[in-house]
């Protein structure tokens, strides 16, 4: 995801100083018109136009985050109630108790995350397999014995790459909105330099304020819509896997067999 943050970062959305306005503050020349009435509405009209596009780039990064926040913000999941607990019970027995619930809570996403277009039910994927990668590795020696470490260690592959998809989600509809942004702009500063005409002159978009910006970001945009189905193919792939290995009937079966004194001592 560093390539991905990096390019971010250098795109001139992200270099653009503060001070700078968009082309749009400068003064636009404006056709003159007989009518006084036309010329008083085409001016303001034109100042309203200036008004709302003439915002610095961070200004515009600002608007585009604020536009994909309730989408990047995750959902509240709760994880599941552990019945039958028992403070003065052996730590294995509930131990065992937690991790079925896990178990559980992680596959209840199947087959619905293996969806093409899947992402709220990957993001709570993720947290699932991070709550079972937990009590894992806190209890492996313990409790469970050697195929806990091995089970703790696949389930935190399918956790990272589900974070790497998650970044993805993430960072595409704040693209997207910033595209957006600059797109409003651009229509706004071809309104300014039409005012007064009764048509817009097509030369005019030939000189867009943002052209460098919107093909950073659309290729940023490509770029990610690309890496995020490589890396949902990868999570399917790995899914399989572990569906064909049977972790989770091993793991089960792990639970309820306590190891031994020896065992424990030797891990």
């Amino acid at each position: 995801m560093r390539s991905a943050r990096a390019a971010i970062r250098t795109s001139s959305c992200w270099r653009w100083s503060a001070s700078r306005r968009l082309p749009a503050q400068r003064s636009a020349p404006v056709s003159s018109v007989s009518a006084p009435a036309r010329a008083s509405s085409s001016a303001r009209r034109t100042r309203a136009l200036r008004q709302r596009s003439g915002r610095s780039m961070p200004a515009i990064c600002a608007a585009g985050s604020r536009a994909s926040r309730a989408w990047t913000e995750p959902p509240d999941v709760r994880a599941r109630k552990v019945k039958g607990l028992d403070p003065a019970g052996a730590l294995a027995d509930n131990a065992e108790r937690i991790v079925r619930v896990r178990l559980d809570e992680l596959w209840s996403f199947v087959p619905a995350a293996l969806a093409p277009g899947a992402i709220g039910e990957l993001h709570e994927m993720r947290i699932a397999a991070k709550r079972l990668r937990y009590v894992l590795e806190v209890t492996a020696d313990a409790c469970f014995g050697p195929f806990a470490h091995t089970a703790a260690r696949r389930v935190r592959e399918v956790q990272d790459l589900l974070g790497e998809i998650h970044d993805c989600d993430v960072q595409l509809p704040r693209v997207e909105a910033l595209v957006a942004e600059l797109r409003d702009a651009d229509a706004q500063e071809l309104l300014i330099r039409a005012a007064g005409a009764p048509d817009l002159d097509p030369a005019h978009a030939a000189e867009l304020p943002h052209a460098q910006e919107w093909r950073g970001l659309l290729a940023l945009e490509a770029y990610l819509r690309a890496r995020r189905d490589l890396l949902a193919e990868r999570f399917r792939d790995l899914w399989l896997d572990l569906e064909r290995d049977g972790l989770r009937a091993r793991l089960e079966f792990a639970t309820g067999e306590r190891p031994s004194h020896e065992e424990v001592q030797s891990a």
